[in-house]
């Protein structure tokens, strides 16, 4: 088994081990191979092709948290929309958010310009509630970014079955019957890539609290 991501195989982050005790010349010396350090070197290497840039890195290119995401490309920021609002001031929040759709538009051209073939799809973005509490947060979140002229498809609110005079008749028996079958095709399916690609992997209850599951999960890694 092993814990390597599937996108190293390639070996495309190799990078070059230089002998102890070497020296290296350079203009700019970027520290860090994650994605941040990769994307300074490069772009500074693209602004200046006479400069020269070494970028040094401990271990491995990627090695760490920029090679083991989920590899999906969106906008926002790390926190909701209002909180960073109410954190900053309306305009530097806005300013904030458009500069993430910027970077998606950058990603996207840089892999067109340099002929990266990692089937980037560029599939939009769905944001759904799950709750109550999820409704309002999202209507306070499409009310702001239409407030702020923040670009979005749209936004459609459901209200509460319970508020409105309607019979809805379902079978609570079917409901699960169908639920599970769609759960249990997922699991065999990721199985079967996980076997095929040789990925080690624990399935592990969504019940369980977090910090029993990783300890489990570090456990049976032993």
């Amino acid at each position: 088994m092993k814990s390597a991501p599937l996108w190293l195989d390639a070996g495309a982050l190799a990078g070059i081990e230089f002998p102890a005790g070497e020296t290296v010349d350079a203009d700019v010396a970027v520290v860090g191979g994650g994605l941040t350090g990769l994307s300074a070197a490069y772009h500074l290497a693209a602004a200046r092709p006479g400069a020269r840039v070494a970028l040094l890195e401990a271990d491995n290119l990627g090695g760490g948290a920029s090679g083991r995401n989920t590899g999906m490309l969106g906008p926002g920021v790390g926190q909701s929309l209002p909180a960073l609002a109410q954190r900053l001031g309306r305009e530097p929040a806005a300013a904030l958010y458009r500069s993430t759709l910027e970077a998606v538009s950058d990603v996207r051209s840089l892999c067109g310009r340099e002929g990266i073939a990692c089937d980037l799809q560029m599939t939009g973005q769905l944001l759904r509630a799950r709750s109550r509490g999820d409704r309002r947060r999202l209507a306070r979140q499409a009310a702001l970014m239409a407030e702020l002229e923040l670009p979005f498809d749209g936004n459609i609110l459901f209200e509460d079955l319970e508020a409105l005079d309607l019979k809805v008749t379902a079978d609570p028996r079917a409901i699960r019957d169908t639920y599970r079958q769609v759960v249990q095709e997922f699991v065999a399916d990721m199985r079967k890539k996980c076997h095929d690609n040789s990925v080690d992997y624990q399935l592990i209850s969504t019940a369980t609290p977090l910090d029993r599951a990783l300890a489990s999960y570090l456990s049976w890694r032993e």
